[in-house]
C-alpha cells in the first residue's frame, strides 16, 4: 500500500494575511482619507460661521456701523483668529471667498460666500466644494 505524500504548498497560508490586506487596504484609506476630508470641510464651515457671526456681532455694537470698517475688522482681526492656521492658499480671499455686509437701522447680516474647498480624495467628494455661512445680529444702538 503506497502512502500519498502531503503537498506543503497547498495547506500553506503564509502569505494570506499579505493578499487579504492589499484587497481591503484601498477601502480602508479611503474610509480613512474621506474621515479626514469631512472633518476637515466642517473645520471650514464652522469657522466660517464664526467669522460671521463675530463680524455681524462687531457691526451690531458699533454706534455707526458702516460696511468698510466692518469689513477691515473681519480680515484683519476675525479671520487670522479662526483661520490663521491654515495655508496662505486656504485663507478666504485666496480661497476665493466674498464677505458681504448689509447695514440697515436695525440689524447687520454678514454673509461669507464662494469659499472653495478642495478635498484630498476628489473620488468621494467632487474636485472643488462651495461653503459658506451667514449671520444676522439686531442692531444694539
Amino acid at each position: 500500500m503506497t502512502r500519498l505524500r502531503r503537498i506543503p504548498l497547498l495547506r500553506d497560508d503564509r502569505g494570506a494575511a499579505m493578499v487579504e490586506f492589499a484587497m481591503v487596504a484601498p477601502f480602508l484609506f479611503a474610509l480613512a482619507f474621506g474621515i479626514i476630508d469631512f472633518g476637515r470641510a466642517y473645520y471650514i464651515y464652522s469657522a466660517l460661521n464664526s467669522i460671521a457671526h463675530d463680524g455681524a456681532r462687531y457691526g451690531a455694537a458699533l454706534s455707526s456701523p458702516d460696511i468698510a470698517s466692518i469689513k477691515t475688522h473681519i480680515q484683519n482681526t476675525i479671520v487670522p483668529q479662526y483661520l490663521g492656521a491654515l495655508p496662505a492658499s486656504q485663507q478666504p480671499a485666496a480661497a476665493g471667498a466674498q464677505i458681504s455686509d448689509t447695514v440697515t437701522s436695525s440689524k447687520v447680516v454678514v454673509t461669507i460666500t464662494g469659499y472653495k474647498f478642495s478635498p484630498w480624495l476628489p473620488i468621494v467628494a467632487p474636485q472643488t466644494m462651495t461653503i459658506g455661512a451667514s449671520a444676522t445680529f439686531r442692531r444694539e444702538w
